[in-house]
């Protein structure tokens, strides 16, 4: 993302059932800052699914104020045709605790972290699904 010189990365988690979403701008890839960008989430969503799995790691949302508030959470998902935000609240009771804090490093921290973006796999949407096995 441009930022007018500081070149800025995007972290989206979204919960498979609810597809609640957490966003956070991130200034580099380095495996602490991913570490701390999932832990965020897991404390946002209040709690971590069972299993994570990775799509477009460099997904880039253009307004980000108030954007998981007043759109991404609150509007009816094309998919489920329900409000994220609501399957929320139904999802939270099936994740698991979140977990103390990492508070290790890597051998990453100690090198020139590596501007080469993460990427990962992309599913279609019915993949996710058939992990939710009944939950709707």
């Amino acid at each position: 993302m441009d930022t007018g010189g500081n070149r800025l990365s995007v972290f989206v988690a979204t919960l498979g059932w609810s597809r609640a979403a957490y966003v956070e701008f991130v200034t580099d890839e380095r495996v602490e800052t991913l570490i701390e960008a999932h832990e965020n989430a897991f404390l946002a969503f209040g709690g971590t699914p069972r299993e994570v799995l990775y799509d477009n790691m460099r997904t880039v949302v253009l307004e980000r104020h108030g954007w998981l508030r007043e759109v991404a959470n609150v509007r009816v998902h094309g998919t489920t045709g329900e409000i994220p935000a609501e399957r929320l609240a139904i999802e939270r009771v099936q994740l698991q605790p979140v977990p103390t804090p990492y508070a290790g490093r890597s051998v990453r921290s100690l090198q020139k972290p590596v501007s080469a973006p993460i990427i990962g796999l992309q599913h279609p949407l019915s993949f996710y699904d058939a992990f939710a096995g009944g939950l709707s």
